[in-house]
């Protein structure tokens, strides 16, 4: 049972109506809470997972109809590289390159000319990526030679406060998101992960245009289901999930995904078997379209209301770090 310190380090912050809800926390979830606190969590973060903790488990009824429409709109053709590809002129933004083999790829199945209308960045600054990777320096080199810009210090949780990045963005894409600290605890992990996630896609719906995509892409399989991406993206205001394809690395020529040193620099090896053993797939997420409400003359507009499932008042302690070719990732 929870001592009575323990409730009042995490009753802090809460708003009163929400402190009898702390009483019906799981042991899982109070270890959750106490580590969040500890990594300087702000009390809105540890007020949604009291409330979510308290209230209705899974995705609500209208969640449930969204994601089921989502699923079935997918067909035989459409997988990551052709949603990725099948528009070469789009404004295209790439969040947590590792040796920038992705980019180097996509540029390539783009076509000649294209490159220009990408830019890749790396949460790595590019002492730390030369260091980490050592074919990183040729691919940079190519891509920055198809004509597309190439960033280092890019925080995919804060695209917004980057200037160097140019707004709006057609196609945002962060493959293999992870926070890359080595949390042995699974709820912890699972976690920091879900704000990994929920940060990007309320950060990247900032830059991306009204018809644009934001793409997530993640292993199948558990912890990556328990991430629960579908409904953290559903739960930014501002998005629908519009389909989930399957992701092939095979479709990416050079792109090389592996697991690579984490945020203490050890070494976390595997290989595209290991890895892609139980394949991947792509979330991909679109501005929810704007209603206009029946009482206004047409000139105001509303939006579906929408919600974050982790939100946190601080960083949390948490690495804003992933990866789409070689990023941190388990």
């Amino acid at each position: 049972r929870m001592g009575k310190a323990a409730r009042k380090n995490i009753v802090k912050g809460l708003r009163k109506t929400d402190r009898k809800a702390v009483k019906k926390l799981s042991k899982g979830q109070r270890k959750l809470v106490q580590g969040a606190l500890k990594g300087g969590a702000g009390g809105s973060w540890v007020t949604k997972l009291v409330r979510d903790a308290s209230g209705p488990k899974g995705p609500s009824r209208e969640e449930q109809m969204r994601l089921k429409q989502a699923r079935n709109s997918s067909g035989p053709a459409q997988t990551a590289a052709f949603f990725l590809t099948k528009n070469p002129d789009a404004k295209t933004l790439l969040v947590g390159e590792g040796n920038f083999s992705f980019a180097r790829s996509l540029i390539e199945l783009l076509g000649e000319g294209r490159g220009s209308n990408v830019t890749a960045t790396a949460f790595d600054t590019r002492k730390e990526m030369k260091s980490k990777y050592e074919d990183a320096a040729a691919n940079v080199a190519q891509v920055k030679a198809s004509g597309a810009q190439v960033l280092y210090g890019i925080d995919g949780t804060r695209l917004e406060v980057h200037s160097e990045l140019s707004k709006p963005y057609d196609l945002i894409v962060f493959n293999f998101p992870h926070v890359g600290l080595g949390i042995k605890d699974q709820e912890l992990n699972v976690a920091a992960n879900q704000e990994l996630v929920a940060k990007f896609l309320e950060s990247g719906s900032l830059l991306c245009s009204d018809k644009g995509l934001i793409c997530v892409t993640t292993k199948k399989g558990d912890p990556y289901d328990s991430w629960r991406v579908p409904l953290l993206g559903m739960r930014v205001s501002t998005l629908r999930l519009k389909n989930t394809v399957a992701f092939d690395p095979a479709s990416f020529p050079g792109y090389a995904h592996r697991r690579t040193a984490g945020a203490h620099g050890e070494d976390e090896g595997g290989s595209d078997n290991d890895i892609m053993s139980h394949g991947a797939h792509t979330f991909i997420f679109t501005p929810e379209e704007v209603q206009k409400s029946k009482k206004d003359s047409g000139d105001s507009i509303k939006k579906k209301k929408g919600k974050l499932l982790f939100t946190a008042g601080k960083r949390g302690g948490f690495n804003p770090k992933g990866g789409s070719s070689k990023g941190a990732k388990k």
